[in-house]
Parts: C-alpha cells; structure tokens; sequence
C-alpha cells in the first residue's frame, strides 16, 4: 500500500457510503427493551415449566418431556433460566452498556444454540434438544441479539462504528 496506508485505512479515508454503522438514538429504545424483557420471560417460563414438569425424567441427557413440541429436562429448566438471566442483565444494563450486553447475549445464545444442534444425537445434548428445540431457541435470541443492536446512544446522533468511532474521524485523518 502507498505510504504504509493499510487498506483499511483507505477503506475509511475513501467516503462514509463504505462504512457500516451501528444506528444510535433510535426513539423506540424503551420499546426493544420491553421486548427483550418479555423474551427474558419467555425463556424464564419455560425454565420453570421445565423444572417443574421434568421431575420424573433423568436431569439430563437425551430423554424429556414434551410440551408442545419442546423437550424439556431439568438441564433445560436451568439452561433457560440462565438465558433469561443473561437477557435480564442486558435489559437492566443503563444506556451503551444495555446495548453490549443485549448484542453479546443475543451472540452467546446463538451460540449455545449451535453447541446443542452440533451434539444433539450424541450424549452430550444434556438438555434433551431436537432441531425443533434449537430452532425455537434461535429465534428468541435473535429476537434478544436485534434488540441489543437499537439501543446505542450517542450525545451527537452521528452513527458510531461498533467500536464507538466516528465516520468523521476517518474523513479528518485522510
């Protein structure tokens, strides 16, 4: 590259059309917040409904109970739980930090979702999941990953890059 420029610098330096950002001050941040709580409930009722139902079945393993077409254990009871734990900590999470939080989790619980879709005839699928378990996991945390993405704040309402910089810093140092 000329001038020891790497070509991500070029990148930056070439216009703000290049880049992609993560879009701040979206008005409806109270609204996904709500909604990543309801998920955290979601995930929270069936843990317990889990717990309660699956006494009768080994903790874990590949064996569980049906409840409309979900297989549950007690592994998954706290599998859920922990989930909605982890959705509630971004939920409570002030500001930038709820966004990280909410992002992350959304990321962790997609792929604990893989984990178990990676193992799940093999022993260990401690949690008992079919494809159809995974599925409907996924899609509670990317529920939980696309609310974390509109929460991110700024004072200026200009798009931040993931990392929290700016496309005008990019156009200044070019």
């Amino acid at each position: 590259m000329a001038g020891g420029e790497s070509f991500v610098d070029q990148v930056r330096a070439s216009s703000p059309e290049a880049h992609q950002y993560v879009e701040v001050n979206q008005p409806g941040r109270g609204g996904y917040r709500v909604v990543a709580a309801v998920v955290a409930l979601v995930y929270a009722t069936f843990g317990v409904v889990a717990l309660v139902v699956a006494g009768d079945v080994p903790a874990s393993g590949r064996a569980g109970h049906l409840l409309i077409g979900l297989s549950l254990n007690r592994a998954t009871g706290i599998l859920l739980l922990a989930a909605a734990l982890v959705v509630l900590a971004g939920v409570a999470a002030p500001g930038n930090a709820g966004g990280f939080a909410l992002t992350g989790g959304g990321v962790l619980l997609l792929l604990a979702g893989l984990f178990f879709l990676a193992v799940f005839r093999t022993g260990a699928n401690l949690v008992a999941w079919t494809i159809v378990d995974v599925c409907a996991f996924w899609v509670l945390a990317m529920i939980v990953f696309w609310c974390g993405m509109h929460l991110f704040e700024a004072e200026d309402g200009v798009h931040r890059g993931a990392l929290g910089d700016s496309p005008h810093e990019y156009q200044e140092q070019a």
